[in-house]
């Protein structure tokens, strides 16, 4: 039995939009996330300055009510898993003047 030690920590962290055309705006409610994060124990840095939480404006288009749940690119593999809370964000579109 292969058996890894952990640690969790906790951070707030920015949501942001990604793919977004020039002449649109969206906005994400709320702006940040508290992530807890379980990485492989002696954690040697916060986990939340290595990984960026996203929203993709194709999954918006795809959304029926603009409700969204934040992806995330690759993550270090001392990251083990996460939860994000809120686990769905409203996101409303407005056109740029």
């Amino acid at each position: 039995i292969y058996v890894t030690r952990y640690v969790e920590t906790s951070a707030l962290v920015k949501v942001s939009m990604k793919n977004v055309p020039q002449d649109k705006l969206i906005s994400v409610y709320p702006t940040v996330a508290k992530v807890s994060f379980k990485c492989v124990f002696p954690l040697k840095y916060n986990p939340a300055d290595k990984v960026n939480f996203y929203i993709d404006y194709s999954d918006f288009v795809k959304s029926v009510n603009g409700r969204c749940i934040p992806k995330s690119d690759k993550f270090p593999e001392e990251i083990l898993s996460y939860t994000i809370e809120p686990q769905v964000f409203e996101c409303v579109e407005s056109i740029k003047k």
